[in-house]
């Protein structure tokens, strides 16, 4: 049985981790607010898309969200990452999470809520900069 991924908010990286996580063998299913993206998403073909809001349980029951191996939350902002990660954990089970963070201070926090991975490009951009400067 395939795993199942959730690909929850994003404009254009949305369709970028799609068909990776598809050629990785993933069913995919994608939830976005936007009708743009959720119709540039649908071209693909090979994975499911809803048109919602992410952060509304009855928006993640409907797109299946419940035991899915992956959830991939990048919307715009850091509070809807964080509470949409919380209920795919909490509520559907899901096994792995994973958010994009803007604000590193929210990162640090986002840990105690059981989030599996946080991508935060400003913590990413200094920890590049800072193993430069060791190398010298």
């Amino acid at each position: 049985m395939k795993k199942k991924a959730l690909l929850i908010g994003g404009n254009n990286q949305t369709k970028y981790l799609a068909n990776s996580l598809i050629k990785q063998g993933y069913h995919v299913v994608a939830i976005n607010n936007d009708i743009e993206v959720c119709q540039n998403l649908s071209e693909l073909g090979k994975l499911n898309v809803f048109q919602g809001d992410g952060s509304i349980p009855p928006v993640l029951e409907e797109a299946g969200a419940q035991g899915a191996d992956l959830a991939v939350v990048i919307t715009e902002h850091d509070d809807d990452n964080l509470v949409i990660c919380e209920l795919c954990k909490k509520i559907f089970h899901v096994k792995k999470t994973i958010s994009l963070i803007s604000n590193p201070q929210k990162a640090d926090f986002s840990c105690q809520l059981g989030i599996d991975f946080i991508i935060c490009p400003a913590k990413s951009i200094i920890s590049i900069i800072e193993q430069q400067r060791a190398e010298g």
